[in-house]
């Protein structure tokens, strides 16, 4: 076994790596068929790729062998034939068209696909495998970005300052002709290990802050509900005594007027209760919680000229946290109320909220106009700043999860509509 065939070797292991930064990239929201699995799939990788390698030594050959194993591993997730298609062909042209580059960079283009051993330029293989390393990194941080994942700076700079700086180490060392064989072997290795251990510490540590961020925004959504809570509850009790005590006073004008031809007075009496009757009162079950919420957040979209359709009919007490419905609803109605304001011509909101069987069920469908964003079936703000938005629905998932709940969207050309459902029984008494 020659210096090449060694160093070959050492990437095809290396190259679990980026094959499984490519596959996490394109399958990231994907369910699993099994974890073991899959994991022995990308360390069995290197073995098939390597036994084929030295058994057949043919361009043709390892690049079948390439895209076979990396079909297999697609397998492990849980995806449609087109779109694994997709992903693997992807995967693989990014590979081919790396190789291929460095291949021509490094005067091998009169190489034939169907002969044995026409490669054998150590600087283009370690050249080629580390671009392709920064090439999958790139790829996967554009995918979490899309996701509204906050990615450092210095993230970026590393992604192609560390790859780079690697590869002209290597190229020195290899060139300066003061090594053997084997130092030279045990140089490239420590060079991968460095780069696959700062990629993955800093990878766990941008989970971790980014968790952080997360953990710290939801808590304080909830802190800030349930202290709205509190007041609503508050102001529905002193509406309701104020209510009684106005119909209280009607009753005695109604009496007083009874045997009286000041019918001016009655209709204004009438004219006032009808008043009354018709504030700002979209949802009555008896349910503090939920009428706070949707009667404050539906009262703000009617000032904003958005017309309110609701119908809620739950148990006046359920087993569910204030705090997290009121994450639930709140997320949920700010951003319909937001989309809804900035439609010019009928804007509307219409809630529903029901209780069936152990479980509650929201919808929430209003007019919108402009551009939804939606990858995975997950909806990405449109906001500016996104590193400090985009939470919202990402906590009222969270919230679901707890409650063994789901979440899905659909929607028109110009009407969006969300759908909730979380399993809560009645408190017992």
């Amino acid at each position: 076994m020659n210096m090449f065939d060694v160093v070959q070797t050492i990437f095809n292991f290396f190259s679990m790596l980026y094959i499984h930064r490519f596959m996490t990239a394109f399958f990231d929201s994907v369910e699993k068929r099994n974890i073991k699995y899959l994991w022995l799939l990308y360390f069995v990788y290197p073995l098939f790729t390597s036994a084929i390698y030295f058994e057949a030594n043919y361009p043709i050959i390892n690049l079948a062998a390439n895209i076979i194993a990396l079909f297999v591993i697609s397998l492990q997730y849980r995806i449609g034939l087109g779109q694994r298609i997709i992903a693997v062909g992807l995967t693989f042209f990014c590979m081919v068209s790396i190789e291929s580059a460095c291949v021509a960079a490094t005067n091998y283009l009169g190489a034939s696909a169907f002969q044995t051993g026409t490669y054998k330029n150590i600087v283009g293989l370690v050249v080629c495998n580390l671009i392709i390393f920064a090439v999958s990194l790139i790829i996967h941080n554009f995918k979490n970005m899309k996701k509204n994942i906050l990615m450092p700076k210095s993230y970026w700079l590393a992604i192609i300052g560390i790859p780079s700086i690697s590869i002209i180490s290597i190229l020195i060392i290899l060139h300066s002709g003061k090594i053997n064989q084997l130092q030279a072997i045990i140089v490239i290795c420590a060079f991968l290990m460095i780069n696959g251990f700062i990629f993955y510490l800093y990878d766990a540590l941008v989970s971790s802050y980014n968790l952080k961020i997360q953990s710290t925004l939801l808590a304080e959504e909830k802190e800030y509900y349930y202290n709205q809570c509190q007041y609503m509850q508050q102001s529905e009790h002193e509406m309701n005594s104020f209510r009684h005590d106005v119909r209280n006073q009607l009753d005695m004008i109604y009496e007083l007027l009874k045997n009286e031809s000041k019918s001016g007075i009655n209709e204004y009496a009438e004219r006032l209760e009808r008043n009354l009757d018709s504030s700002s009162v979209y949802s009555k079950t008896g349910n503090i919680e939920l009428d706070s919420i949707l009667n404050l957040k539906l009262s703000q979209a009617k000032q904003k000229g958005i017309q309110i359709s609701c119908e809620s009919d739950i148990p006046c007490d359920l087993q569910l946290n204030a705090s997290d419905l009121m994450v639930i609803l709140g997320n949920l109605l700010d951003n319909s109320i937001t989309a809804a304001e900035k439609v010019k011509e009928n804007p509307f909101i219409k809630v529903g909220v029901s209780y069936s069987k152990g479980m509650l069920f929201i919808s929430i469908e209003n007019a919108y106009f402009g551009k939804i964003i939606e990858i995975n079936g997950h909806l990405l703000t449109t906001k500016n700043n996104k590193e400090h938005h985009g939470y919202g629905l990402s906590n009222v998932r969270k919230v679901l999860e707890a409650y063994h709940g789901i979440m899905e969207f659909e929607h028109t050309k110009n009407i969006f509509r969300v759908d909730a459902a979380l399993y809560c029984k009645p408190s017992e008494v």
